[in-house]
């Protein structure tokens, strides 16, 4: 699993951020994906997402602070090869 793409955007008094999860594996998962501020989950900052193999899929948040970082499957409940391929910090604005 590998975090594509990540960005945040200011509207109004919320970020609205996205990325793309792309699976490198063989097989269809679920899985979840964190937004992290300071590392700390941050409110509203998870979805679950189901990516066939060798595809991606579009996750999206709306929070009210800026995530520094994305995390793939932060309670580690799927085995995965190159798992510091996982995470993404948010680029700078």
């Amino acid at each position: 699993m590998v975090i594509r793409r990540p960005q945040c955007l200011l509207q109004e008094t919320m970020w609205v951020c996205q990325a793309e999860v792309h699976n490198v594996g063989t097989g269809t998962v679920t899985i979840d994906v964190e937004a992290r501020k300071d590392g700390e989950a941050l409110t509203s900052g998870r979805q679950r997402v189901s990516v066939a193999a060798s595809s991606e899929a579009r996750v999206r948040w709306t929070l009210a602070a800026r995530p520094d970082e994305l995390v793939i499957d932060p309670d580690v409940r799927v085995l995965q090869r190159h798992r510091e391929r996982a995470r993404a910090a948010m680029p700078d604005r």
